[in-house]
């Protein structure tokens, strides 16, 4: 396939999986989606699902958290598995790429925030001044284009038209205390976010089901597609899925509570 084409066609990729904005949260811009999508254009659709799961694995507690933001996963997966498509490799290549061309994306999608994003902002906050709901609508959504575009769809698409070696020299250029520090922000961000996945986890009710998953796991070698099943099956039978009519008769009941006499009840 044309280089030119390809390059184009990864840019769509990255606008697909952005989809999330407008559609709700689906999951799209998830590594192992991605990088499906991106074995799919480049027509080695094996190759792109192992390196999507195996940068899913890096990116897996990357979310963002209030002002926060993470290392931006779409254009690492997007890049690190075309670059490994194209050199006929696969996630050894993928991920030391991916890490790095993420991180550069941060910054870049950083600086779209403090310099075009702004311009938007105010003229919703005009059109509001003006109650025009629809005029704001449309800039939201004219907003969200061209941020993906700026952040994300032109990065993709000129960085694999020029080629990894471009990518290699920015990320040489850019000042060694800064891409420390991000990478130990890159560091601690997936060890936050799975502590803040399994923070519901650590009360009365829930804890021992954490543990005998572990004990499932360690000590009974059962696989993580065992556990979940398992999980789920317990699940169904604690919420009363096997009993429905009783589950209902159950609730009816407790909802009803105390019946109140309107005859004898005195209000205020």
């Amino acid at each position: 396939m044309n280089l030119l084409i390809t390059s184009i066609l990864l840019a769509i990729v990255a606008l697909v999986v952005n989809l999330d904005y407008l559609i709700g949260s689906c999951m799209l811009a998830r590594p192992v989606v991605a990088g499906t999508l991106v074995g799919f254009v480049m027509g080695d659709l094996q190759t792109g699902i192992m390196t999507g799961a195996a940068i899913e694995l890096a990116f897996i507690g990357s979310f963002s958290i209030g002002a926060a933001i993470p290392p931006d996963m779409v254009s690492g997966t997007i890049l690190g598995t075309a670059f490994a498509i194209s050199m006929h490799a696969g996630a050894e290549v993928a991920l030391p790429l991916a890490l790095p061309i993420a991180t550069l994306v941060l910054i870049l999608k950083n600086l779209v925030h403090v310099v075009i994003m702004p311009a938007f902002a105010t003229a919703a906050d005009r059109s509001a001044e003006k109650g025009n709901y629809k005029t704001i609508m449309m800039i939201s959504i004219v907003a969200g284009f061209v941020y993906i575009l700026t952040s994300q769809m032109i990065p993709v698409g000129i960085g694999f038209y020029f080629g990894a070696d471009v990518i290699q020299s920015i990320l040489n250029d850019i000042p060694k205390f800064v891409m420390d520090g991000l990478s130990i922000a890159t560091g601690i961000l997936p060890a936050f976010g799975l502590a803040l996945l399994l923070k519901p986890l650590l009360d009365k009710k829930s804890i021992m089901f954490f543990l005998l998953g572990f004990v499932f796991v360690v000590y009974l070698n059962l696989p993580l597609t065992a556990v979940a099943f398992l999980g789920l099956f317990i699940a169904l039978v604690i919420t009363g899925y096997t009993h429905p009519e009783g589950l209902m008769m159950q609730s009816d009941s407790g909802n009803r509570g105390e019946e109140i006499n309107y005859e004898t009840e005195e209000f205020e």
